[in-house]
């Protein structure tokens, strides 16, 4: 585990896999659209680090 990291940062425009990355500690930080598809950003913080999630609001 990278002590620096400061978590994971992924995306989906499946809305199958939303309550999956909710189950996993993911949390929807934000949305984007990407023509017809709307991309669901999550986070996960690295366990070892105890910062505030990032603003990516665009």
């Amino acid at each position: 585990m990278d002590e620096n990291s400061q978590g994971i940062v992924v995306d989906t425009g499946n809305p199958r896999y939303l309550e999956f990355y909710k189950r996993q500690g993911y949390e929807e930080i934000g949305e984007i659209a990407v023509g017809p598809v709307r991309e669901h950003v999550f986070f996960h913080p690295n366990p070892q680090v105890s910062l505030p999630v990032p603003d990516v609001t665009v």
